[in-house]
């Protein structure tokens, strides 16, 4: 997803809070909330896939234009595609 505090553009930041808004109207609406796939990334920081209702988190970012699929290695910035 955007960063809020992202450092490329602003529309990368207002992108971030669209995300985040997102997100949390998904959680508070939701019935069953579940993390699928918990684990730890190469920092040690927790990971896992949100799923709100049967529903990917992820998935819906994705499908909003509001997050893009990473499997590693170098992130491409959000501004560049504007």
């Amino acid at each position: 997803t955007p960063e809020i505090r992202g450092e490329e553009c602003q529309k990368e930041e207002d992108m971030g809070y669209e995300a985040r808004d997102l997100v949390n109207a998904l959680v508070v609406s939701a019935e069953r909330i579940e993390i699928r796939q918990l684990g730890r990334d190469k920092y040690f920081r927790l990971l896992g896939e949100l799923w709100v209702d049967g529903q990917s988190v992820g998935d819906v970012l994705i499908e909003q234009g509001l997050a893009r699929e990473y499997h590693g290695g170098t992130k491409t910035g959000w501004c560049l595609d504007w």
